[in-house]
């Protein structure tokens, strides 16, 4: 109990979140910047949050409870994402792949949780 399914998480959380700041501090100050930019910082570390608090959960229900949290906030960060791309408030190369890395945080979020699982995710019987 206490770890999550992918060693890798927090790391990849942790480079999302200081992407998040960056790519937030570029965005053009006026209102529709700043608030797009308020909103992908809000999402984009709250990911770490969640999966910093899941590894020191006590039961494997708090975990999964935690990686659910982290994984909705992935999802809303590439929502964000999405929109700053769109919108062309950056160039793309600015933005670069954290569409796919905040995908690649809702594929591990959403991993199963618990004793019976094997490296690829299965129940064991």
């Amino acid at each position: 109990m206490g770890r999550l399914p992918d060693s890798k998480m927090l790391e990849c959380a942790d480079e999302f979140a200081l992407r998040s700041i960056l790519l937030a501090r570029a965005l053009p100050k006026d209102t529709t910047g700043q608030h797009l930019g308020l909103q992908l910082l809000l999402s984009g570390t709250s990911i770490g949050v969640h999966l910093h608090q899941a590894e020191r959960a006590k039961s494997d229900d708090d975990i999964r409870q935690r990686l659910e949290l982290a994984m909705e906030e992935a999802r809303q960060a590439t929502y964000w994402l999405g929109l700053i791309r769109r919108s062309a408030l950056l160039p793309r190369w600015r933005i670069g792949d954290m569409e796919d890395h905040a995908h690649a945080l809702v594929s591990m979020c959403s991993q199963p949780v618990g004793k019976n699982r094997s490296m690829s995710g299965k129940s064991k019987e």
